[in-house]
């Protein structure tokens, strides 16, 4: 007798299966409990954020800013706003999981694509034109990338806990309406601090 929610903690502990794997499995699971709101969420890891959408604490990282020297490279720049130096601590970031997974694993320095009207403060510092980036850890990636699959896995628990395990992949209508009370609960652990710097970046190269 087969079981969803057996087989997925199956595939959690399982290195083979990436996150954006695993996801997937989610929104079948999701769909099948009916549940918007976790199928809302696992769209939103797969394909990525959108600039109107709330951003979940665990996908705020923090960044610094470098500039293009053509004699020395790359080199940080000094800021001295304290209040920005704050907001830098908690950069969202709104890529798809497959993308943050793809240069988490690389093990480099990730730049960020950085707004015109930013760039222009710094730039008033800088006495060239050159390019400037936010930048990041790889590291920092992935540990989003671990709370994602850590989120997943505190969902499917807490199901079991609660007796909604299917059967041949069919649940009951008692175990689906438990389930929105499990949903709702897991997703709100999701959001912590609003208040943090929200800047539409892209990843442009390591």
């Amino acid at each position: 007798m087969s079981s969803l929610i057996y087989d997925f903690q199956i595939k959690m502990l399982d290195k083979n299966y990436t996150v954006t794997d695993l996801l997937r499995v989610g929104l079948i699971l999701a769909n099948k409990l009916k549940s918007d709101e976790i199928k809302e969420w696992v769209n939103k890891e797969l394909y990525g954020y959108k600039v109107s959408d709330e951003i979940p604490d665990y996908r705020k990282i923090p960044v610094y800013v470098k500039f293009y020297n053509p004699v020395r490279g790359w080199c940080p720049v000094v800021i001295q706003d304290q209040d920005f130096i704050n907001e830098l601590s908690k950069m969202k970031m709104k890529q798809s999981i497959s993308e943050l997974e793809m240069h988490g694993r690389n093990g480099k320095e990730i730049y960020l694509d950085m707004p015109v009207e930013i760039k222009k403060i710094f730039s008033k510092q800088i006495s060239f034109d050159t390019d400037i980036n936010y930048v990041c850890n790889s590291i920092s990636l992935l540990s989003i990338v671990e709370s994602v699959k850590n989120k997943l896995l505190e969902w499917i628990l807490k199901l079991e806990e609660n007796d909604v395990v299917d059967t041949n992949m069919i649940f009951n209508k008692e175990q689906i309406e438990k389930a929105q009370g499990i949903n709702t609960q897991v997703i709100n652990n999701f959001y912590g601090d609003k208040g943090k710097i929200d800047v539409n970046q892209n990843i442009l190269k390591e």
